[in-house]
């Protein structure tokens, strides 16, 4: 699936070729695509994370040379290193806040 991010720099592109109504058109759907709901996940190939504690989608090494997909904590370190040398991050996002009561 294509980011939002490259989808509308692809239309900025197409767009810089293009006159009038085209134009016009192309404007419109980086518009749309800008509003668009994020779902919250963000590809570790787009933005690196700070040194905290994320909620990570990660890849794990099973037999014949498959992975299966989970979902993890992980700290993501000062290297931008994610502590996990058998697990590839393909997607992280920020944990949400702590209960105000335990």
């Amino acid at each position: 699936m294509i980011s939002k991010t490259k989808a509308i720099a692809a239309l900025e592109e197409l767009k810089g070729d293009s006159t009038g109504v085209i134009a016009a058109t192309i404007e419109d759907c980086q518009k749309v695509i800008g509003e668009m709901e994020d779902d919250g996940w963000i590809p570790v190939s787009e933005k690196r994370p700070d040194f905290a504690q994320y909620l990570c989608v990660v890849l794990r090494p099973i037999s014949g040379g498959s992975y299966v997909r989970e979902l993890r904590v992980l700290w993501c370190d000062y290297d931008n290193k994610w502590g996990c040398e058998d697990l590839i991050v393909t997607h992280w996002m920020p944990l949400p806040d702590m209960p105000k009561e335990v």
